[in-house]
């Protein structure tokens, strides 16, 4: 997959010329194509780049700071971790330009969280179509690696292989496709053993859940981030951090 670009960079109030009604446009355009992911169910990237451009508006009104990140996003639900967010100065503006800076940050913020609160709920509502059910190994579900996997209204299945980073205060949740395609005759077991390098004894002890979902979102802009923190709720209402383990062979 290429790597994802943001739609609009944290310093755009920045950017010649500094001007109220000229800025009112830019951020028309921008939320313009937001409503075109909106309108195609797609919640990732927009929603972390939401986030980022809330938290910078914060940052540049209370502290003249301008937020940014140069981390190279590889897929749409790329984590955006705090270590990861740079600081630097604002530009030196003339006193006109001061106060129209005071005005666009104003309206700004409003449009923001506006929209952040837009696709939040978007986000709220696709999650609770999502259901996640254990279907292999129940015993080792308290570990950090195993497998999931969803069935299309296509029956196309698609299975992944996860890794949860428990090191990390974020639980970062690694996944890679490991088989895409119709299942036709094809098992859950036969998948398993076919396209992933495991053993057959780390297979006999590895989790394995299923995903279902009612709608026909997109997989790798909605379904897959989502799937990612269903698996996480679901570990995390039923072990403790300590007691989380990973399977190894």
């Amino acid at each position: 997959m290429e790597n994802i670009n943001f739609i609009l960079q944290t310093d755009w109030m920045f950017n010649q010329p500094i001007d109220s009604e000229h800025k009112k446009y830019v951020l028309m355009s921008y939320f313009q194509k937001i409503d075109e992911l909106i309108v195609q169910n797609k919640l990732y990237p927009h929603f972390i780049e939401l986030s980022l451009h809330m938290a910078n508006l914060h940052t540049l009104i209370k502290e003249s700071t301008l937020l940014y990140t140069d981390k190279v996003f590889k897929c749409p639900d790329d984590e955006l971790l705090l270590k990861e967010l740079l600081a630097k100065p604002v530009p030196t503006l003339t006193d006109e330009e001061t106060e129209e800076m005071k005005d666009i940050l104003k309206f700004s913020s409003v449009k923001f969280f506006e929209y952040f609160q837009i696709v939040k709920s978007y986000w709220s509502m696709f999650y609770e179509t999502i259901s996640i059910s254990i279907k292999k190994n129940k015993n080792n579900s308290n570990s950090t690696n195993g497998f999931f996997y969803f069935i299309n209204n296509k029956n196309q299945i698609f299975l992944w292989e996860y890794e949860i980073d428990t090191t990390n205060p974020e639980h970062i949740t690694n996944t890679k496709l490991i088989y895409e395609g119709k299942k036709g005759e094809l098992t859950l077991p036969k998948i398993l053993e076919n396209f992933s390098n495991r053993k057959l004894t780390e297979l006999r002890k590895l989790p394995v859940f299923e995903m279902t979902c009612g709608e026909d979102y997109p997989v790798d802009e909605t379904l897959l981030p989502l799937f990612k923190r269903k698996l996480l709720s679901y570990i995390f209402q039923k072990y403790s951090i300590d007691s989380l383990k990973k399977i190894e062979i």
